[in-house]
């Protein structure tokens, strides 16, 4: 799984690949902006609860302007092919579809 983020429309995206990162990610560029801890905190965890199961797009603004975008970019799941990866369990194939989320 992967989730991008964007400040504005002039900053290059960045790429993600956990919720702690992208709640850390949200909240940070908010305190930068000088939006309050407790706050910023919040929209922090607001994104992720809103991208972690969907492909909308999560929007805040910052006190300048700039929408600050949070999106899934994971591949779209493909359900007539077999994940390739080794589940936990002894070395076995994943019998799951390619691109499932989480580990096998």
């Amino acid at each position: 799984m992967s989730w991008v983020l964007q400040i504005g429309v002039n900053r290059g995206p960045i790429e993600v690949y956990d919720g702690a990162t992208v709640r850390a990610c949200v909240t940070a560029a908010l305190m930068a902006a000088e939006v309050d801890d407790e706050t910023a905190e919040g929209k922090g965890r607001e994104a992720w609860q809103a991208v972690k199961e969907s492909r909308e797009v999560w929007t805040t603004y910052l006190p300048d302007g700039r929408n600050l975008n949070v999106w899934d970019s994971s591949p779209e799941p493909q359900y007539d092919k077999q994940c390739d990866g080794l589940d936990g369990f002894g070395g076995n194939r994943c019998g799951r579809y390619l691109n499932h989320p989480g580990e096998c």
